[in-house]
Formats: structure tokens, C-alpha cells, sequence
């Protein structure tokens, strides 16, 4: 059968099979087929060294190279570090000699090596005539150091060492920039995941940590988050993530233990944080735990370039102020009560009583003591009292 007579699945099966391709050709396809499934395992690895390790696995496969790096910078950025150093099954000696290289493990960013210049210059470093002594040693010819930049920012470099010495082709050069840059973009995404991470567990230990009830309500009046104490406050048995505040309001006996009174009417609070964006402060409930217990609510609007976005709602529990400030309210009851008492009985005694203070200015004055002296206590008050 001759080829412009085959069916399109023979066709199909010939062009899945390598083996039929010109030599050529069929370097292109298997390189090909090997950087598809570095990029797309790249984009599955979970940490830094998973991405390095990969990058070196495939480098072998996708370059016809005798060694490989991956260098990056320390945190003053002074010196470049090999995170990662690789040679063929074959330079498995030379690997260990390479790796005793104080070259290899750290370097000066403003040293004469192709590595510290492609990081600097952002651009592509082929090297051949002026290779250090120590890679001429171990058999590498040429060097090509591959920029990792992400968002005009050099991250690291993708060295490459060949052992033969010629100037790589044009396909391995956009090749090896294409595999650069998407490793670098990986290795600065997980590296903001894991400071995302960082910071989301930083925040959750603080929020569930501190002794004040937070929680995030929505635009719709579902409730999107509350933290632990929230539920130590009020006594919640159900979950409210994605119920409504309003219902959650009337069928508060269901979801908590503590029976709840407010001092604050709800309809001023949305008026306040959902019409006006303005906070409502200071609303005060009491919760009949045992023993009870005030907590002060305040209601803030969340809001971004002037747009709504919910509510944030804190409680404080204020027991110990509230029973001082009743305590204090008492006292001062009861010494206004024990006020008008000595006043009753001194103004109806029928001895003249007179107060005066240490500078003998009269302070008070009964009823039989204004008869006697003939002033009225508006007049005497503040007079000397031997004036009077």
C-alpha cells in the first residue's frame, strides 16, 4: 500500500511512533516530549527542592549537556548558592569533585563568573575562552548561564555545562530561556504561597488566641467567619458559617445555650454600618450564663475604594466594668440616701446647728439656726461664721 493510500489511523500510528522519524527529527520530538511533561510535572510539585529535582531529572533529557545548576541568591543577595548540582550517570566522579568546589557552593554576585553576571545583567552568558580552571577540570567546555526572572527580577540562574566546545543552538537557547522562566515563576509562586500560608496560620493563632470574640459578616447578612471565643462568649452549639445574622437572631435559643438581652435596637445598628458606613459603638448585651456575664458589641462597616463589603463585629466581655460601674451607682445611692436622711434630721431638730470648715466659712445651717441668727443659709453660706 503505498502512503498517499493509508488510513488516516496508520498515519496516526506512524506519527506516534519515534522510531520511523529521521534522526533528527526525532531528537526534536523526544526533547519535545520530554520539556511537555517537565512543565507540566513543574506545575504540580509542591515544594522548591521538587521543582530542582525535576528541572535536573529532564535537563539531561532536554539538553545534550554533561552538568547542570540551579544557583540563587542568599537573603543580602552578596553571593549566589548552589541549590542544586547535577552530571550524567557517566560524571558521577567529577560530580563529587564539583560539589567540594567552594566555587559551587557560594559565589560573590560582583565575581567575573558567567553565573553572577547572566543574575546581573539579565541576560543570556555563553562561555568558552575564559572558563574557570576548576570547570576545565572536570571536562566542561562550555557554559551557558540561563537568567530566572520574574517580573523584571532576577531570581537565580539555570547554568548549563556542555563538554564540547561549541556555542548551542538557537532551539536549546529559547528552549533553556523558556525553562528558566517558568521555573523561576514557579519557585516565586509557591515561594508567596508559603508566606501566604505563614501569614494565614499566623493570623488564625491570634484571632482564636486573643480573649475577644471577632466575626465577618457579608453584604448579604451571612456571617462568613467567627472565631473561637465567639462561641466561649454566647455559649454556641451549632454552626453559623453561612447563616444568616437575622436568623441566627430568631432562632438564637436553638444555636446557644445562653439566653441573650440587648440594650441596643437592631434596626439603628443597620441603619449605622450598612446605610450610613458609619461604626456603632458601645451596644451592650447581657447573657444569662452562669454566673451572667455584659458584652460590649461594636459594629464596623468594611469597606474598599468606597465600596460595601460586610460587616466586622467584635465583643467584649465588660462583666467586671459593669459591675463596678452598678456597684459604683449603688454607692452613690445610697450615700444620697443617707444625704437626705441627716438633712431631715438636722433641719427639724430645734438646737441651732451650724457647719463651718477649716477656714471657719459657715457650710450649712439648720432651720433653727436661721431663726436664731436671722440669716437665711443662702445668705450665711460661705460667711465667717463669727460675722453671722
Amino acid at each position: 500500500m503505498s502512503a498517499k493510500f493509508k488510513s488516516k489511523r496508520e498515519t496516526f500510528q506512524i506519527s506516534q511512533n519515534s522510531d520511523v522519524l529521521p534522526s533528527d527529527t526525532q531528537n526534536i520530538f523526544l526533547k519535545t516530549k520530554f520539556l511537555v511533561e517537565l512543565m507540566h510535572k513543574l506545575n504540580s510539585a509542591k515544594n522548591e527542592n521538587q521543582l530542582l529535582n525535576l528541572t535536573a531529572d529532564y535537563g539531561f533529557k532536554i539538553f545534550d549537556v554533561d552538568g547542570m545548576a540551579v544557583f540563587s541568591p542568599d537573603k543580602d543577595k552578596k553571593f549566589l548558592e548552589a541549590k542544586i548540582l547535577q552530571a550524567k550517570e557517566k560524571d558521577k566522579d567529577r560530580l563529587v569533585n564539583a560539589q567540594k568546589l567552594v566555587l559551587f557552593k557560594k559565589m560573590k554576585l560582583e565575581s567575573r563568573y558567567s553565573v553572577a553576571k547572566a543574575f546581573i545583567s539579565k541576560e543570556v552568558v555563553t562561555v568558552q575562552k575564559t572558563l574557570s580552571p576548576s570547570l576545565k577540570r572536570l571536562g566542561i567546555k562550555t557554559v551557558v548561564a540561563l537568567p530566572m526572572i520574574v517580573n523584571s527580577e532576577s531570581i537565580g540562574v539555570l547554568s548549563l555545562g556542555f563538554g564540547r566546545k561549541s556555542d548551542p543552538n538557537e532551539s536549546d537557547l529559547r528552549t533553556g530561556e523558556m525553562l528558566a522562566t517558568h521555573l523561576a515563576t514557579r519557585i516565586k509562586n509557591l515561594a508567596l504561597i508559603s508566606s501566604l500560608k505563614n501569614q494565614n496560620k499566623w493570623l488564625e493563632t491570634v484571632q482564636e488566641n486573643i480573649r475577644v470574640g471577632l466575626s465577618l459578616i457579608g453584604p448579604d447578612d451571612v456571617i462568613y467567619y467567627t472565631n473561637k471565643m465567639v462561641g466561649k462568649l454566647f455559649g454556641t452549639t451549632g454552626n453559623l458559617l453561612g447563616v444568616k445574622r437575622d436568623d441566627v437572631i430568631k432562632n438564637w435559643n436553638k444555636l446557644h445555650r445562653f439566653k441573650v438581652d440587648r440594650f441596643f435596637e437592631r434596626s439603628e445598628l443597620r441603619k449605622s454600618v450598612y446605610e450610613r458606613h458609619e461604626p456603632f459603638l458601645g451596644g451592650l448585651m447581657k447573657v444569662y450564663s452562669k454566673p451572667p456575664r455584659f458584652i460590649e458589641a461594636n459594629y464596623y462597616p468594611v469597606l474598599q475604594d468606597s465600596s460595601f463589603l460586610g460587616m466586622a463585629a467584635s465583643y467584649r466581655d465588660v462583666t467586671k466594668e459593669k459591675r463596678q460601674e452598678i456597684e459604683l451607682e449603688e454607692q452613690v445611692q445610697i450615700l444620697q440616701t443617707e444625704k437626705e436622711r441627716f438633712e431631715a434630721i438636722v433641719r427639724n431638730v430645734e438646737e441651732g446647728i451650724c457647719l463651718i470648715d477649716s477656714n471657719l466659712r459657715i457650710l450649712y445651717m439648720n432651720n433653727a439656726c436661721e431663726n436664731t441668727s436671722g440669716w437665711s443659709l443662702q445668705e450665711a453660706k460661705g460667711e465667717y461664721y463669727y460675722k453671722v
